[in-house]
C-alpha cells in the first residue's frame, strides 16, 4: 500500500501529461513545454524511489538524440536565434511545427503475435 501511495502522490500527474502529449495537432513548442514541466516535477525526487525514477527518466531522454534537435527546431520556430540542425533546410524546420514528441513502434510487439499490424497497434512497449 505504501508503494501505491507513493506513486499516487508523486507520479499521479504522468497519466495526464501523457494524454496531453498524445493530443493531435499540438504545436512542437507546446509539446516540449509539457515535457519540460514533467521533467521539472520529477527534478526534486523524494526518497530513494524518486532518485531512481529521476535517473531513469534522464537515461531514457539521453537515449533519444533527436530530442535536442526538436528543442533547436522549436527555438527557431519561436523566432529565437539558433543555427539550423545539421542537414536541415528552413523548409524542414517549418514542416516540424506540429511534430509529435511521442511515438509508439508497435511492429516489434506485433511480430510475435498472429494479428495484423493495425489490430495490435495499441500495444505499447516501454523501454523503462
Amino acid at each position: 500500500m505504501a508503494d501505491l501511495s507513493y506513486i499516487a502522490s508523486n507520479l499521479g500527474f504522468l497519466a495526464g501529461t501523457i494524454m496531453q502529449l498524445e493530443e493531435a495537432g499540438l504545436p512542437l513548442a507546446r509539446s516540449l513545454a509539457i515535457l519540460d514541466n514533467a521533467k521539472e516535477r520529477l527534478a526534486d525526487p523524494l526518497g530513494v524511489k524518486g532518485k531512481v525514477l529521476k535517473e531513469k527518466l534522464e537515461k531514457v531522454l539521453k537515449k533519444n538524440p533527436s530530442l535536442e534537435t526538436l528543442y533547436r527546431v522549436s527555438k527557431i520556430l519561436n523566432g529565437e536565434a539558433c543555427n539550423l540542425p545539421e542537414g536541415m533546410v528552413p523548409a524542414d524546420v517549418a514542416e516540424l511545427k506540429y511534430s509529435p514528441v511521442t511515438s509508439v513502434d508497435a511492429a516489434p510487439a506485433c511480430s510475435c503475435l498472429p494479428l495484423p499490424a493495425p489490430a495490435c497497434s495499441c500495444l505499447l512497449l516501454l523501454s523503462w
